[in-house]
């Protein structure tokens, strides 16, 4: 159940910063090759990698984590709440960041399964989809176009971070998607090799489309690495990184003949970057109030009989056997992330002077309401003398907050009104009842409390009152 508080809403937006890959300059030419326009390598997350290392040993158990300055990151500045860390060993494979304590501490949501020895890693890897988009040069037939994408010349296929590329992170076929096909072009199976497979030089990954017929000349199109199943994962900060500053990398576009020669070709840079944090504090807010109807209105689908007031409900002289009704109509708004409630409870049955004699609460038509159970209340003469009395009803105005309204499934359903004093004419002592009640944020939600009163032709002559309380309460 949501801990029922006033508190400080923390409002936390993760901002990426986007960056394009774009033809900043023109590559020296291979085999007389032309160059290709129009080309860029846009990344579907620029968010660099996090790759620190722990300052200390730390006991199992522990939610509280120190980084050294001897990592790519050196700090938490790119570190933030709800990123999922390795940390350590196999035991702690999977944690999440809760709060960021400081620059050099933060804290996981769950202990370490397993102790941290000093310059263990803490990493929080980030992935793209790199999509590759240029315009032919010429025509060429049969032959390939291919991608090569700067990474490590060592640890480029483990998964994980590195500081001079993208991991290939064991991308495959299934993973890419050729330019698309026209005419005579067909391309075949694409294919991926890691830095140094497959005659991929070193400190690239490559990727490959070979085709059949003609690639026409002034052509754009697309070749798509990555999708929801498999990315290259971003680099951790480069050595000597300033954060704020992007590091970049050049991302090779070749178009192939048959005989492996490159015809087209283009360098286009990657920009990777720190993710910026934008925070913000809202007040938690809740308006309530309670709100006077008139005489002769319709509310809960009756006529009301006396008007009310903010702080009163006079039915004044009653009548014997003869249905009075009165209304009052409550309002609230709140930000609440889990919403609110509002109860209602009395101090007292109606007493005479404040003394032992009674107006009691009524059990409806058959005796059978109380403060939990509804029953229909239609019948002014009642045959039963538990039928005389109190009773409070509910229906909608603005949104569907009530408890329950009046006509569920009956004409006229009342409840008894729940008495949590343990003093005076109440006999058990009851709980407040919720009347209103919504499990998110709300503005303006309304209901009215309608209010019937009818007495028995032996209700002794006096002055009746008691108080109803209303308790609005927001939940965070």
């Amino acid at each position: 159940m949501p801990k029922k508080s006033l508190v400080r809403l923390s409002l936390i937006i993760l901002l990426t910063a986007q960056f394009y890959g774009l033809a900043l300059i023109s590559p020296k030419e291979l085999d007389s090759a032309g160059t290709l326009t129009s080309a860029k390598d846009t990344l579907s997350n620029s968010r660099l990698s996090y790759h620190a290392k722990v300052n200390g040993a730390h006991s199992a158990g522990a939610t509280t984590i120190t980084i050294g300055a001897d990592g790519p990151d050196a700090n938490t500045n790119h570190l933030f709440p709800g990123d999922t860390i390795k940390i350590g060993n196999g035991a702690n494979a999977t944690k999440t960041v809760g709060t960021i304590i400081d620059t050099t501490h933060f804290t996981i949501t769950a202990g370490l399964g397993a102790a941290l020895l000093d310059d263990d890693p803490v990493i929080a890897t980030q992935s793209a989809i790199h999509t590759v988009a240029f315009t032919t040069n010429a025509a060429v037939a049969n032959g390939a176009v291919r991608i090569k994408i700067p990474s490590a010349t060592s640890n480029n296929n483990d998964g994980l971070p590195d500081q001079t590329g993208f991991d290939f992170n064991s991308i495959a076929a299934a993973n890419l998607s050729c330019p698309a096909e026209a005419g005579d072009l067909d391309f075949v199976t694409p294919t991926a090799s890691a830095s140094g497979a497959n005659g991929c030089p070193s400190g690239y990954s490559c990727f490959e489309c070979r085709f059949s017929g003609t690639l026409p000349a002034s052509t754009a199109k697309t070749f798509t690495i990555g999708n929801t199943s498999k990315k290259l994962i971003n680099p951790s900060p480069k050595s000597g990184h300033s954060q704020g500053t992007a590091d970049t990398y050049s991302t090779i576009i070749d178009v192939l003949n048959g005989s492996d020669n490159v015809i087209d070709t283009i360098t286009v840079k990657t920009a990777i970057i720190e993710s910026v944090f934008v925070s913000a504090t809202v007040d938690s807010t809740l308006s309530f109030s309670v709100a006077l109807q008139e005489a002769s209105e319709s509310h809960c689908g009756q006529t009301t009989s006396v008007p009310t007031t903010i702080s009163t409900v006079p039915f004044d002289t009653l009548t014997a056997a003869t249905f009075y009704d009165a209304a009052q109509t409550l309002t609230v708004s709140t930000n609440a992330d889990s919403g609110y409630a509002v109860t209602i409870e009395e101090d007292d049955q109606m007493s005479k002077d404040g003394g032992t004699t009674e107006i009691p609460d009524s059990g409806g038509d058959d005796n059978t309401a109380t403060h939990i159970v509804r029953a229909n209340w239609v019948t002014a003469t009642a045959t039963l003398s538990g039928a005389y009395g109190l009773g409070y009803s509910l229906d909608n105005i603005s949104g569907t907050d009530a408890a329950f309204t009046y006509n569920d499934f009956q004409t006229y359903l009342i409840k008894q009104l729940p008495c949590t004093s343990a003093a005076g004419t109440c006999g058990t002592q009851d709980t407040a009842q919720t009347i209103m009640s919504n499990a998110g944020p709300v503005s303006g939600s309304q209901i009215d409390v309608c209010y019937r009163i009818n007495i028995s032709g032996t209700q002794e002559a006096g002055y009746y009152y008691n108080k109803v309380m209303y308790i609005a309460t927001p939940v965070f």
